[in-house]
Parts: structure tokens; C-alpha cells; sequence
């Protein structure tokens, strides 16, 4: 399903086909979230945000995510949060986006393309973090606010009606294929504060559950007890 068929008839692989398939899965299920109704009047289809790292690659990041966004119908606009040189074999270079270029790309994209959802992966920084949290307060602020009906996202991000506050996914990078940490400590604690509890949905993998939730998984019982204890903190 990730790639089309050679010429002679056998199915060729993909770049970043498991990347693919699983922002696929994800953005399906931020698509199918109750809160996405109606369409941007100028786009014509629902607006999703990708806000993450960029893959030079193609098969994880914006990169995978905008191909998502296509394929179901959404209008996909991104926040970059890191520049990565990389390919099929491995990340060669990360460079950080610092917290004025990503606070800049959220009022623009606030201002004209506001999101029915939006889709957090690699935050890379501390700085990246705190701006995201700002931006998922004030618009649950605003629209608290407004009773639900529409409302301005508060503060510095008030620029144009949000119908309501956007479904948001967190899937989050945190480690590594090599075990290698991908946010500081600082950064996973931004994290827990201010994103994850504006969260609709939270899709990490073993290792960065165990990050999350500070505390070891090793059977199907233990990620569930882990789900339900992050939900009730959460609540």
C-alpha cells in the first residue's frame, strides 16, 4: 500500500514506508476526532498542522505528514520545528528551530489558516516546546471563553475566529531508533506541563512511554495501567 507496483509487476520498496504508514494511522484517527467539522472557507478542505521536524528524506516529518494530509483530503500547512539532513540510511545533521521562528510561522498560520486539527511530532527544544504549549493555551483559552461558539485564540495569536479549539495528537519524539535522547530534560518537563494536557491524543512508542511516564512497561497490562494513570493526571 506504500508504494505502487514496478513495471513488472512486483510492489517496490518504499523510503520511509513504516513512517508513512503510521502518520496515516494518525492522522486518521485525528481526522475521524468529533471536534473536525466544516472546512476553511478559503482552502475548501479541513486544515491540519503538522507541527514538526523537516526529513530531507521524504518518509517522516512535515514531509510524511503533508502526504498524509493530501490523501485524506485535508489541507496540510506545517510548523517546522528542526531541520534534519538525512536519508534512508540515517540522520547526518540536526539543526533546532529557534522559539521566534516557530512563535513567527504559529501567528501566520493563526492570522489565515487556522486548523480544525493539529499533529505534534519532534519538538526538538525546550524553547519549541513552550511555544507550542502558549499557542494550545490561548486557543483553549479563547474558546473556553466564547462558550464554545467562536472565539479569537487569546493574546498575541488573536487574529481570526477559531470555530473551536482544534483536536490535537501528540505523537511524540522523544528517542531515538538507537536509544539516543532527542529532547532534554527541560523539554520533556515543558512537555508534561503545558502540551500533553491539551492533548486529545497521545501516540508514543515503548521507549518514550516509559520517558513520559516516568516508570517501566513490560507487559500489555503495565501500557495499560501507564494509559489510564496518564489520563487520570490529565483530569
Amino acid at each position: 500500500l506504500c508504494a505502487p507496483p514496478s513495471p513488472g509487476g512486483r510492489r517496490a520498496p518504499a523510503t520511509g514506508c513504516r513512517a508513512r504508514c503510521a502518520s496515516r494511522a494518525r492522522m486518521y484517527a485525528l481526522l475521524s476526532l468529533p471536534a473536525i467539522v466544516g472546512t476553511s472557507a478559503d482552502v475548501g478542505r479541513p486544515i491540519v498542522w503538522s507541527i514538526a521536524g523537516s526529513d530531507s528524506g521524504g518518509g517522516a516529518g512535515v514531509q510524511a505528514d503533508l502526504l498524509t494530509c493530501h490523501s485524506l483530503g485535508a489541507h496540510g500547512c506545517t510548523v517546522v520545528t528542526a531541520l534534519t539532513a538525512q536519508n534512508s540510511v540515517g540522520v547526518r545533521h540536526v539543526e533546532l528551530a529557534s522559539g521566534d521562528s516557530v512563535r513567527a510561522t504559529l501567528h501566520a498560520l493563526a492570522a489565515d489558516l487556522p486548523p480544525r486539527a493539529i499533529k505534534i511530532g519532534m519538538l526538538g527544544g525546550e524553547a519549541s516546546v513552550l511555544e507550542v504549549g502558549a499557542f494550545l493555551a490561548a486557543a483553549e483559552a479563547a474558546t473556553e471563553e466564547a462558550g464554545g461558539a467562536e472565539g479569537a485564540a487569546a493574546g498575541a495569536y488573536a487574529a481570526r475566529p477559531f470555530a473551536a479549539s482544534p483536536s490535537v495528537v501528540c505523537d511524540p519524539v522523544l528517542v531515538s531508533s538507537s536509544g539516543a535522547r532527542l529532547l532534554s530534560e527541560e523539554g520533556l518537563a515543558a512537555l508534561r506541563s503545558s502540551v500533553l494536557p491539551r492533548c486529545r491524543l497521545l501516540t508514543p512508542n515503548l521507549a518514550e512511554a516509559e520517558a513520559l511516564l516516568e516508570r517501566r512497561i513490560t507487559t500489555a497490562a503495565e501500557a495499560e495501567a501507564a494509559a489510564a494513570a496518564e489520563a487520570a493526571r490529565k483530569a
